[in-house]
């Protein structure tokens, strides 16, 4: 139960701050949202452009192209996990820069 609670603080806690962080003085601003490193920002833009969320497949696919995803189910649910920490099926620019640092 304990842990139970931990993970649901932890996930509640992740989607409050990204809404903070799309939603500057309560209204979206996602477009403007900066990812931290150069070549994580430059993945995005070139794939995704001034989108804040894409689909799980679609960024499977454009990370395919730039990176070999081992074809095991196992790794690539890891990886889905670790990007979308609220199960979502998308991935936004937030998610993807705490991924990427």
């Amino acid at each position: 139960m304990r842990r139970e609670l931990s993970k649901y603080s932890l996930v509640f806690s992740h989607i409050l701050h990204e809404l903070n962080v799309f939603f500057t003085d309560g209204t979206f601003s996602g477009g403007r949202f900066k990812i931290t490193k150069a070549d994580a920002k430059a993945f995005w833009e070139q794939h995704f452009g001034a989108q804040a969320i894409v689909n799980w497949k679609i960024f499977k696919r454009e990370l395919a192209k730039v990176h070999t995803i081992d074809n095991s189910i196992d790794l690539e649910r890891a990886l889905q996990e670790t990007l979308q920490l609220t199960k979502s099926t998308y991935v936004s620019k937030f998610e993807f820069d705490v991924f990427t640092r």
